[in-house]
């Protein structure tokens, strides 16, 4: 598993149980991911970029625990 999809992961899970990103570090793979987000959506700040991608995670770690919960 790649950093990425840790940190991916360590974010849903913050989010699901009701926790909120206070700081968020930036290593090389999230730096690219944010740099991506923020092109392709046209955004201003490298923060909203961050939101972008953090609001992602939380919506995958959702699904994921609905599909797991009617399996």
């Amino acid at each position: 598993m790649s950093s990425g999809q840790r940190y991916k992961r360590f974010v849903a899970k913050i989010l699901a149980d009701g926790g909120r990103m206070m700081h968020v570090p930036l290593n090389g793979e999230l730096c690219a991911l944010v740099a991506h987000i923020r092109r392709r959506d046209g955004l201003k700040t490298d923060s909203d970029a961050v939101r972008v991608a953090i609001q992602f995670c939380a919506m995958a770690r959702r699904r994921n625990k609905a599909s797991a919960s009617e399996a």
